[in-house]
């Protein structure tokens, strides 16, 4: 594929040709031949001469690096179509992904998986094809028939549970529990915040719940260290405030330093957590990275959204097209990999809504339309959680002192909105966000059948 791919833009480059390359084919290809491909084609439409030593100028003016050296003639391919010739090696590539697929399966059959075996039969008895196929509602009966039985006996369904039938059951996150009820294999989930509300922090106490059911992820962080956020779980397990481990006038007991050392400890254990070094700034490339990984992971969290620079490595003049390039192909990688993602997301400058008595947009609360580049996002994902500091109901000099005992504390009272939800309901919960610890508390935990037991009451995290 590789001698295809510098040939064609070898003969794109010296022979002017021109050769349009389907969205579908171009999945196959590498990340160094589309950027190449996506700038000689922007040349051609400003009617840029084409050139080597233009498309080099070209990418500078761009701020893409590109290999100079990869466009090569392949002297074997000289007398060939070559738009045929991608094609069959496309599809010769798609082909052997479906083959290893169907070995994955039938492997996964032979060691008692009975859901490979009936994915087997339906893709062999389907006879699938590129063509769109007619099927009918009976040919569906089996599998919610399946489904429905699952749900009486209380069978965990597929995707991420932060509770349920044969999980350990922890008591955090039970209100969103009962909102959500799962996020599924397929799902796209954002989580809206303006900066300082604690949207990060709510992204790792979700995922210290869900690695206590044993669900592994992939935390790509565009904004912080990895070693920033192992600091940040240690001090939400340890409790251990940031002002005590910072600050040069104040000093930690030996109870206190062997508290903090048996956190990190702890968070080091976290072994099956996969985080990034020096994460990409291309969503294709970030893309890549995840499939090279999708064997080693149940979901992925992506912090955040607007630091995402392109959408393939090539400069975009309109960033709501670019996020919503982005957006929908995260949207396709979860269903075609069954595996959610989970993307932290900015809002936009403008604050609606905002009352006289507090000028801080932390505390008005948001809702989808307020999403940067919100058409898109609200179209793709599948699940949309608002963060907002809560106003207190107070006015004027009453306000003031207990908005300054807030941030003098280090301890906001948070209202999470689900504003969309398609797998269930939406609703409002009331957080308390301990940001010197990083620790979250659910203020309106309903009672919540646990097995055989009825639970109520907050859970802090990291105890």
């Amino acid at each position: 594929m590789e001698k295809i791919e510098k040939h064609i833009l070898y003969e794109m480059i010296n022979n002017n040709l021109n050769i349009d390359i389907s969205r579908e084919d171009n999945k196959f290809l590498s990340l160094e031949f589309q950027q190449q491909y996506n700038l000689i084609k922007r040349m051609r439409t400003q009617n840029v001469p084409i050139y080597q030593t233009n498309l080099e100028t070209y990418a500078l003016m761009e701020n893409i690096t590109i290999d100079p050296s990869y466009p090569t003639q392949e002297a074997s391919l000289l007398d060939k179509n070559l738009l045929d010739t991608l094609k069959l090696m496309a599809f010769k590539k798609e082909n052997d992904i479906k083959v290893e697929g169907m070995q994955t399966l039938f492997e996964q059959y032979k060691s008692g998986d009975e859901k490979a075996g009936l994915e087997i039969v339906k893709r062999i008895t389907h006879n699938k094809t590129n063509q769109v196929q007619v099927t009918s509602m009976a040919d569906y009966y089996q599998d919610e028939a399946k489904f429905f039985r699952g749900v009486v006996d209380k069978t965990p369904l597929d995707g991420l549970v932060f509770w349920g039938h044969g999980k350990k059951n922890t008591t955090q996150f039970l209100a969103l529990s009962k909102i959500l009820k799962r996020i599924a294999p397929t799902d796209l989930v954002v989580i809206g915040a303006r900066p300082s509300v604690g949207k990060t922090s709510f992204a790792l106490a979700i995922m210290n719940a869900l690695y206590k059911n044993d669900y592994k992820p992939m935390f790509i962080s565009l904004e912080m260290t990895n070693q920033e956020l192992m600091r940040r779980m240690a001090t939400a397990k340890s409790g251990i405030t940031n002002n005590k481990l910072f600050s040069s006038e104040s000093s930690l007991t030996q109870e206190q330093q062997a508290l903090y050392e048996s956190s990190l400890l702890e968070v080091a254990k976290m072994d099956k957590i996969l985080l990034v070094n020096e994460p990409p700034k291309s969503w294709l490339e970030m893309k890549s990275l995840i499939i090279r990984h999708i064997d080693e992971i149940d979901y992925v969290i992506i912090d955040h959204l607007h630091i995402i620079a392109t959408y393939d490595g090539t400069q975009s003049n309109d960033l709501n097209i670019m996020y919503g390039n982005i957006t929908r192909d995260m949207k396709e990688f979860c269903r075609v990999y069954k595996k959610p993602i989970i993307v932290l997301a900015q809002l936009n400058r403008e604050v609606r809504g905002a009352k006289i008595e507090t000028r801080n947009p932390a505390y008005v609360k948001p809702n989808m339309t307020d999403l940067r580049a919100s058409g898109s996002i609200e179209q793709d994902a599948n699940t949309i959680i608002m963060l907002n500091r809560k106003l207190p109901n107070r006015k004027g000099h009453e306000l003031e002192l207990e908005l300054k005992q807030h941030t003098d504390s280090g301890n906001f009272p948070i209202t999470l909105t689900v504003e969309k939800n398609r797998s269930g309901g939406t609703g409002e919960i009331e957080y308390l966000f301990r940001a010197s610890t990083d620790r979250w508390e659910e203020r309106n935990q309903p009672k919540v059948d646990i097995g055989s037991t009825q639970k109520e009451g907050g859970y802090t995290y990291g105890k």
